[in-house]
């Protein structure tokens, strides 16, 4: 996320990163800009998956589509970043 302002005749450029304010030295000297990671939803992640596993091969597809089956149902609509252990919990006693 950034904000864009004007000081005088000056235009300033603030960039955040996980809620914290980095300067445009950081970009300048070529930081990377991050996504707000704390966004990205569980469906995004587990396409994401499915979409490397048919890419690289690395996995059977038809294997990981039936695990991530289980996990879809439990874990949609939930933001990968506040995905925690008693989440985890609470998946593996509902399993």
């Amino acid at each position: 996320m950034g904000m864009l302002y004007q000081r005088g005749r000056i235009w300033w450029v603030k960039y955040y990163v996980n809620g914290a304010p980095r300067r445009e030295g950081a970009v300048g000297k070529g930081a990377p800009i991050a996504p707000r990671l704390d966004r990205i939803r569980y469906e995004e992640a587990a396409q994401d998956l499915r979409q490397h596993y048919r890419t690289s091969g690395d996995r059977d597809v038809e294997e990981a589509e039936g695990r991530l089956k289980h996990l879809d149902a439990f874990f949609a609509g939930h933001r990968i970043a506040a995905i925690g252990p008693a989440d985890v919990t609470k998946y593996v006693e509902q399993r």
